[in-house]
């Protein structure tokens, strides 16, 4: 700007034409006719030409201290006509350009501005081609334009030196021949004015840049997912925008620098990320950099987005999606790091602000629209016990299986083939809850196979695959033939179950449980929910790791994965699932409350030696009746010589170690006493081939009853029981063991 004396600047200051802070301006004084003109007043760091110049349809005509044409006629204001004026304005190497402000005064041909006056429009390019408005007409009589403000317009802030500002000004008047244009009432008197400051810029560069969302981005919301699922992301065709960004060199600052800022590479954390198949980023419809798959951290690099200095860039984010997926869930897409080119500016950190997209309400959501039933497989039996509740599952999906979550019809399960009647106690109709119901209840009355259909309004219905039906197991059915609680942690915690029968069992629908040797309510430690079957004489190893090492034994791969016990004494019971039927009971190590449940049973006997002892089932309770330690079940770590699995040969005899023979009678026996002769004291030894009502009772010679050693139920099992002859004189007795069918006697001596 050119130098001027205080009262002179004061003046200029107060001057309604003139503004604080000139980067070009234009006195036409002495002007007329003239085809272009030079600024007055011209910035030393604009490196542009400093002519007013004019379209071609918008020729020079008279009139004095102006800068006129009579081309504007009356046709209306376009930014394709061709009658317009011209500056340009491109910052020196070193600086940049900031615009602010346009003020111009008028005059022209009375008729051309008569009421309701001139239309005037300003128009600015960047590339001189392309032309944006700036703002809206304006129609006035007046002769003076009142001021447009430039800082609004984000093109125009710290425009870098090399790119050059082109602002044009078009007019409509009342008449098609009047004159019109820029004018100077007197010397010093502006007729053009453009506000603005030019910047010097560091050589250093700054490291002020960040990455925001774009404001205002509209999110794609409840996503129909089905549409985009592409293996490789192709613009609007396969894909989805879910995000929009801003790159901001100098951020919201004024940036010192002269370089721009470069992203290279940008690493996202994506909440619910399994739901997406892939990710790409977008310049416009273009893709750029390294497509990737999915995952809750993802870097794409080869980028080269740059926003220019002082200004900005925007890029988006695209996704396909997998075809499982959870409904309502939304995607979140954070910024954890952002690299960018040396060369230019950098980011003011590491994840350069850290900007996140907006998940809240329906934003970016995953939307499953269920259009079928089905049973789920996990849930749903191959077979049942007759009368006995089972469970199954039901749930409203999409064409991809994906559950429903918002889905609430009302289910109804009803039998599709089979002569019996399918029940529920909690009844057959229920409503879907999160797009899913349960049966725990269930039950079929008789021993064919069924199927079992489910419907509801506007969903293909559901047909289960068939369903056979067992009888229900009989106490000691099965059998718990060996049991370590654990010696070393986990890894030596097993169960072994054994088919006790001559036929095929399901376990389907049984589960094992446990209740602390304190009598606390049992929780199941492992339920079979599908069908496994257990041939006949055979065993199943149940284990709280996938292999089992105790004593001689290592690495032995267990059938089933139950949920650790850890706990060194303990009640057991195989049982139908959810508290049913006990089949099988036993406990192990000291016991203090003989107790599976709500109900207390007979204390009397405790043990306080340790050992595992089998216990008497009856419905869902058991009672401990004797001293009936099988020694078989739990072994000191050492003494464990073979633990079975399903893969072991079925049982054929009865002899052989116990670590790997149940020794489980296939017949009644008495076997002789020892000692004998004995004095006070002899054992009896005995077998019960299965559960059944037993007595032996002890005969002098002459057929006196003299004692009672069993009088009660017996499960399979050998057994003991001692004789204390002391009340007793020296002789010969009869020893006599009776049970249904079975009668054995057998001679004992006393010597005393």
């Amino acid at each position: 700007m050119k130098n001027v004396t205080p009262l002179f600047f004061l003046l200029v200051l107060f001057s309604n034409n003139i503004i604080r802070g000139q980067v070009a301006a234009w006195d036409f004084t002495g002007l007329n006719n003239v085809a272009s003109a030079s600024a007055t007043t011209f910035d030393s760091n604009i490196n542009s030409s400093n002519l007013i110049t004019r379209g071609i349809d918008a020729g020079p005509s008279t009139g004095v201290n102006s800068f006129r044409t009579k081309g504007f006629k009356n046709e209306g204001i376009s930014i394709s006509n061709n009658d317009y004026f011209q500056i340009t304005l491109s910052a020196s190497t070193g600086y940049k350009l900031s615009l602010s402000s346009i003020d111009a005064n008028f005059n022209g041909t009375a008729t051309f501005y008569a009421a309701p006056g001139v239309t005037s429009q300003f128009s600015y390019s960047l590339d001189g081609s392309n032309f944006i408005p700036i703002g809206s007409p304006i129609t006035s009589t007046s002769l003076e334009m009142e001021r447009i403000s430039l800082s609004y317009i984000p093109d125009l802030q710290n425009v870098p030196s090399g790119k050059i500002v082109t602002i044009r000004y078009y007019a409509s008047g009342q008449t098609t021949t009047g004159g019109w244009g820029f004018y100077s009432s007197s010397p010093g008197n502006n007729g053009l004015s453009i506000g603005g400051t030019l910047t010097s810029l560091s050589t250093e560069k700054s490291a002020m840049s960040d990455i925001i969302t774009f404001p205002g981005y509209s999110y794609p919301q409840n996503i129909d997912y089905k549409n985009y699922q592409a293996d490789d992301i192709i613009y609007d065709s396969n894909s989805l925008e879910v995000a929009k960004f801003i790159i901001r060199d100098g951020g919201n600052t004024n940036d010192p620098d002269s370089f721009g800022t470069t992203l290279t590479a940008i690493t996202f954390s994506i909440s619910n990320y399994s739901n997406i198949k892939r990710i790409a980023i977008y310049d416009g419809t273009v893709e750029v950099g390294t497509e990737s798959k999915s995952a809750s951290s993802v870097e794409i690099s080869g980028l080269s987005l740059t926003a220019l200095d002082g200004n900005t860039k925007v890029f988006s984010v695209r996704v396909s999606f997998n075809t499982i997926v959870t409904d309502n869930q939304n995607l979140k897409f954070t910024i954890v790091s952002a690299k960018c080119d040396s060369s230019g500016s950098s980011f003011i950190n590491e994840d350069a602000g850290g900007a996140s997209t907006d998940d809240s309400g329906d934003n970016n959501k995953i939307k499953v629209y269920a259009d079928k039933l089905i049973f789920n497989l996990d849930k749903l039996p191959v077979s049942v016990y007759q009368n006995r509740n089972f469970s199954l599952q039901i749930s409203a999906v999409d064409i991809n299986n994906n559950t429903d979550l918002n889905a609430d019809n009302l289910i109804t399960l009803s039998k599709e083939t089979g002569n019996g009647e399918l029940t529920s106690e909690t009844g057959l109709m229920h409503n879907l809850l999160s797009g899913t119901y349960i049966w725990t209840d269930l039950r079929y009355d008789t021993t064919k196979p069924f199927t079992i259909k489910a419907s509801a309004e506007n969903l293909i219905n559901a047909i289960s695959n068939s369903i056979s039906v067992n009888n229900v197991l009989s106490v000691n059915d099965i059998l718990i033939s060996h049991y370590s609680p654990h010696y070393s942690g986990t890894s030596d915690e097993y169960i072994v179950l054994f088919n006790n029968t001559d036929g095929d069992i399901d376990l389907c629908g049984y589960e094992i449980a446990y209740s602390s040797a304190e009598g606390i309510l049992p929780s199941a430690k492992f339920a079979w929910t599908k069908s496994n079957l257990i041939p006949s004489r055979k065993f199943r190893l149940v284990a709280s790791n996938e292999f089992v090492t105790a004593g001689s034994v290592t690495s032995k791969k267990a059938n089933d994965i139950f949920s650790p016990f850890a706990a060194d004494s303990g009640q057991i019971a195989f049982r139908l699932t959810n508290g049913g039927d006990i089949i099988y009971a036993m406990a192990y190590g000291n016991i203090t409350q003989y107790k599976f449940g709500l109900s207390t049973f007979n204390n009397s006997i405790v043990s306080t030696t340790g050992g595992a002892y089998q216990l008497t089932a009856s419905g869902n309770s058991y009672i401990r009746t004797g001293d009936n330690n099988r020694d078989y079940l739990l072994k000191a770590a050492n003494d464990i010589l073979e633990i079975p699995n399903s893969f072991d040969s079925a049982l054929s005899s009865t002899s052989g170690n116990k670590d790997s023979k149940l020794g489980l009678p296939k017949e009644f026996k008495l076997n002789q006493n020892y000692p004998n002769p004995f004095n006070p004291m002899t054992t009896i030894n005995f077998s019960v081939p299965k559960a059944c009502f037993v007595t032996i009772k002890v005969f002098d010679v002459i057929g006196n009853e003299v004692a009672i050693l069993v009088n009660e139920n017996k499960s399979i099992g050998n057994y003991n029981v001692k004789f204390n002859g002391s009340k007793l004189v020296s002789g010969v007795y009869f020893y006599r063991m009776e049970s249904e069918s079975f009668l054995q006697t057998r001679k004992l001596i006393l010597l005393k």
